[in-house]
């Protein structure tokens, strides 16, 4: 009896490996064409920014980056909805209860995970723009789609 459990389980945890490996090489294997298609300029999106005034030209690179930005922020929305939608609909409604911690503990550490990866983000985006001339400036959305996916 007991083998066939221990059978059972570790079957169930070798599908689940091979599930986990597949969608880590289709990650893999997305993030690399869409990089090279941004390197080699084939994205059907071009971005122009002239470089005349330089003033100017950082201004409306700012305003590029905080444009993607409000894209970058739909994840975090999800995962607070996601944590809004479990506490309401458990025991989890009332922060006080330590019984209620448990059915909302994943969500909120998906919600943190994604707060500090967003932070991340932005800071380097801005960074990014103030470095990277305005036909480099590509990488950015490519960075926003990776970030959302």
């Amino acid at each position: 009896m007991k083998t066939e459990t221990d059978d059972k389980q570790k079957e169930e945890f070798y599908t689940y490996k091979r599930t986990i490996v597949q969608l880590r090489d289709i990650s893999i294997i997305i993030t690399i064409l869409i990089l090279l298609l941004a390197f080699f300029d084939k994205l059907p999106w071009i971005v122009l920014i002239d470089d005349n005034d330089k003033s100017s030209s950082l201004e409306k690179r700012l305003i590029f980056t905080l444009q993607l930005l409000f894209v970058d922020v739909l994840p975090l929305l999800v995962a607070m909805t996601w944590v809004i939608h479990r506490r309401l609909t458990t025991i989890a409604i009332n922060p006080m209860n330590r019984r209620g911690h448990q059915f909302v503990e994943q969500q909120q550490r998906i919600l943190q995970n994604t707060l500090e990866q967003f932070i991340i983000k932005f800071i380097l985006s801005l960074t990014l723009c103030t470095v990277l001339r305005s036909n480099e400036l590509i990488i950015l959305p490519v960075f926003t789609v990776l970030f959302v996916l």
